[in-house]
């Protein structure tokens, strides 16, 4: 073999060689791009496709949302509580309102009742006041004893009746026999026929005293016994205590 021949022989191989490795770098080039083309076809299938509806609300979305149609109902409920109450509330001023306006009308009616009441009172302890002058100016003739009824002492000059009142409106105490002036002066001489009731609820009644002095008595039943009672036994305990000697006591 020659030395052209032998050189042309190594070109040759190299050539031989280079193509070699040309064709397998192209394959590996043929099939990354064969592959890539492949990606991109799948993932241009995937776009596409119809992707499935996300669901609207999660679950935690939906116990928020029920939550807070929740609330909104219990809101519109206690708006309608309110409002019922608001009305309540209002019925009630306008009955307290009345009712307040009512009591006025009633205390300055029991205030003009009070007086009235007091002005026949007073009317009628002064006109006690003279029955009992007179019982003594009858005591003084008639052997220091007191009259035992209205008529006794009638043409007095020193009784007098207001309008609207007259003999039949006392009445003298029976004892069965007259009392003497040196009787205890606490016992209860005359009264009132009739008692007044006052806008309180106690009932009042003026007496006369055998010593002339006059004093009202009171009831919550309109029954005086009681209190008659209650008044003679007081003052006799009274009158004992201040009658002992101070060295006994």
């Amino acid at each position: 073999m020659t030395r052209a021949s032998s050189k042309t022989g190594v070109v040759a191989t190299g050539i031989a060689a280079a193509l070699a490795v040309w064709l397998v770098v192209e394959r590996h080039s043929d099939n990354e791009l064969r592959d890539e083309s492949a990606a991109l076809r799948q993932q241009l299938c995937q776009l596409e496709q119809p992707s499935a509806s996300p669901p609207l609300t999660s679950n935690a979305d939906s116990d928020e949302l029920e939550n807070l149609r929740r609330e909104h109902l219990e809101l519109l409920k206690l708006r309608g509580e309110v409002g019922v109450l608001r009305d309540t509330m209002e019925k009630k001023q306008g009955e307290l309102a009345a009712a307040q306006s009512q009591n006025a009308q009633m205390q300055t009616l029991s205030n003009a009742q009070l007086k009235a009441d007091w002005a026949i009172t007073s009317s009628d302890l002064n006109v006690l006041k003279h029955i009992g002058v007179a019982c003594r100016n009858y005591a003084a003739n008639n052997g220091n004893l007191l009259p035992t009824n209205i008529g006794q002492i009638q043409n007095d000059k020193y009784v007098e009746y207001p309008t609207g009142v007259g003999p039949n409106s006392y009445e003298f105490f029976d004892y069965g026999q007259p009392l003497p002036t040196s009787a205890p002066g606490y016992y209860p001489l005359a009264r009132e026929s009739q008692a007044l009731l006052y806008p309180s609820g106690q009932w009042k009644r003026v007496y006369l005293l055998a010593d002339g002095s006059v004093q009202i008595g009171t009831s919550d039943d309109g029954n005086f016994d009681s209190w008659e009672q209650q008044w003679i036994q007081q003052q006799a305990q009274e009158a004992a205590q201040q009658s002992v000697p101070p060295s006994s006591q």
